[in-house]
């Protein structure tokens, strides 16, 4: 047995060097199964050896092979199996213990990704005033499809204060849940009678919240199959934060989308996009393409200014002291009227109403500041809040000079339709035909089976380093945004996150619902269960088909064809009903007037005293 010197530093680097090569060895002495590999060795010297050459060489001379030929071939056998063994030994020592060590990297990924979810999402609570609390707990209870009665009951409780209201969602949640939908249904109709009087409160609270409370009391809950609609612009904006150097320019919010999305991608989901290919003589393609170009730069620029319209409005909504004055005394009225259209809400879908808001908001703001009467941090925040303001500016100019380009390209191509015959129109083009069209190509964008272990390694180091950061301190907002902005930069090195075709396929998907969070779950149980409801998710093709399509029908004057359905059905998993809706649209219902409405203006703010505002902080 070995032993040693009391003097010998077990933390010396050649000791280190020694353990780690001896580690190895005996890592890779133990991956191989001796018994079985030497029975392997003897037969295939011994009998298999012995047989085949016996079979060979009477085939070959008409007799059989000496005793000396088959100790050469059985020699032979048994040192290219050592030098065989050998080699896979050497294998096991070096490349085989990264393998082990990118599948422990993996494993910890599972485990250390929903923790910052969980912590992610109790900070969004932290960073709201009370109510805005209560609406924002409700969401993530309501929302989630494993939530059990009691959730539900206290969701309803939480908002309302209703017992009533409370016990009646208890009662329809315990039925539906035990598929017992006929006493489901009859608690539901008790339950719809004491919501209606605050049908006018929820619809002023929030869209979303709404819709689920709505949702729960008709004795439905959130599809686990269909997921939750994911917070558009996200990933523009947590990589403008990166590149202005600037954690201003998103939310925690974006940071949450961040974690599931690394999530799914370590699971092996993939998102899938159409990309175009117009067929047809020179002047058609290059007008085809010049407009699909110009949509696609128009959309961009309306993704990004969407993207500053709501980190704006967050921050114009973000608590602040009740008793203090300066920003959140002058802004109350106005900070009511944006929570009503922004509380926990997914998308945009009043960019405009938001927009004019905002302005109204950031004028008033503005007029009715004080520097004197204000302290440091106060100032500080306006003057963030003027930037940002100036950069929604920018971003608004970007967007109407983009559809100035876009309105102008779908002009010409309008003008090459109507030179052409008016009884021709533009169709699918499938796989083996000719003629002018357009040809859909399905891709996706995910990380390869080959990318997913590097990159589980590169995001593990970060969430371990992020973990021994804050072991003993308080993770703060800005922590949980540089980790989003780290992890999203990992994921660019195997995918191109930039390009907005890439942004849109992902955003314009549903997320997997990844809200039953455990702590006390063990790794295998982790994995099984994260793998179980990314892939749980319903493939968005068929989303992306119909999306694809309406573009082109809209703006391309695409007509589909009753030949076509059967195509888009089959390689597309294309809604049959849906496509027979598109019949009866296309040329009929083409007309060559560009009618997208005009982006709307961001007027500049009133004057105020910046000179104060730099001498006072």
């Amino acid at each position: 047995m070995a032993s040693f010197d009391e003097r010998t530093d077990l933390s010396s680097p050649a000791y280190s060097l020694t353990d780690s090569i001896l580690g190895r060895v005996r890592g890779a002495a133990r991956k191989e199964r001796w018994g079985r590999t030497f029975l392997q060795i003897a037969w295939t010297a011994g009998p298999v050896t012995y047989l085949a050459l016996q079979g060979g060489y009477y085939i070959g001379y008409g007799k059989s092979a000496p005793i000396q030929v088959f100790f050469y071939f059985a020699g032979y056998t048994v040192i290219a199996a050592v030098f065989a063994l050998a080699v896979r030994f050497l294998y096991n020592m070096t490349r085989g213990s990264e393998k082990d060590a990118d599948r422990l990297s993996l494993q910890r990924v599972f485990d250390l990704l929903p923790d910052r979810i969980i912590e992610v999402r109790d900070l969004q609570l932290s960073g709201l005033d009370p109510f805005g609390r209560k609406v924002l707990g409700v969401k993530y209870l309501l929302e989630n499809p494993d939530a059990g009665a009691e959730a539900a009951a206290t969701a309803l409780m939480d908002l309302t204060g209703d017992k009533e209201i409370a016990a009646a969602m208890r009662d329809v949640e315990v039925y539906r849940r035990y598929g017992l939908m006929v006493r489901a249904q009859e608690k539901s109709t008790v339950l719809k009678e004491h919501l209606e009087q605050y049908r006018d409160f929820l619809a002023s609270t929030s869209e979303e919240v709404s819709k689920l409370v709505w949702l729960r009391a008709a004795g439905m809950g959130p599809s686990r199959r269909l997921g939750r609609t994911r917070t558009r612009g996200f990933i523009g904006r947590v990589l403008a934060a990166a590149e202005a150097d600037n954690l201003n320019l998103m939310s925690l919010v974006d940071v949450e989308e961040v974690c599931i999305l690394v999530f799914e991608m370590i699971c092996g989901r993939r998102y899938p996009y159409f990309k175009l290919r117009y067929y047809g003589d020179k002047t058609y393609t290059e007008a085809a393409r010049r407009l699909s170009h110009t949509r696609r730069e128009y959309r961009a620029s309306v993704f990004v200014r969407n993207s500053r319209i709501r980190v704006l409005a967050e921050r114009l909504y973000a608590a602040s002291d009740e008793k203090k004055e300066g920003i959140r005394g002058e802004a109350k009225k106005g900070r009511k009227a944006i929570r009503r259209v922004l509380a926990s809400f997914t998308q945009i879908r009043s960019a405009r109403i938001l927009q004019e808001m905002i302005t109204e908001e950031m004028a008033r703001l503005v007029t009715n500041f004080n520097p004197e009467k204000s302290g440091k941090s106060e100032i500080r925040r306006i003057r963030t809040l003027v930037e940002l303001y100036r950069q929604l500016r920018r971003s608004v100019s970007r967007v109407e000079k983009n559809y100035q380009v876009f309105r102008g390209a779908w002009e010409r191509y309008a003008r090459v339709l109507e030179g052409r015959n008016s009884q021709v129109p533009v169709r699918l083009i499938k796989p083996g035909e000719s003629g002018w069209g357009v040809g859909l190509h399905l891709r996706s964008i995910g990380l390869g089976h080959r990318e997913t272990l590097p990159a589980a390694r590169l995001i593990e180091e970060r969430l371990e380093e992020f973990s021994l950061e804050h072991e003993e301190s308080n993770i703060k907002a800005n922590d949980q945004k540089e980790l989003a902005v780290s992890l999203l930069q990992i994921l660019e090195r195997f995918i191109p996150l930039g390009e907005t075709q890439v942004q849109r396929a992902i955003e314009s998907t549903n997320s997997a619902y990844l809200t039953n969070l455990k702590r006390e779950l063990s790794h295998a149980a982790r994995e099984s269960w994260g793998l179980s409801l990314v892939s749980g998710v319903a493939s968005p093709v068929r989303e992306s088909i119909h999306e694809t399509l309406r573009g082109l029908i809209e703006f391309d004057r695409l007509q589909v064809r009753e030949e076509d359905i059967p195509y888009l059905v089959e390689r597309f998993s294309a809604d049959p009903e849906y496509l027979k809706g598109l019949l009866f649209e296309g040329p009929g219902g083409w007309m060559p007037v560009f009618d997208l409405p005009e982006p709307p203006p961001v007027p500049p703010l009133p004057d105020y005293p910046s000179k104060a505002v730099r001498k006072s902080s």
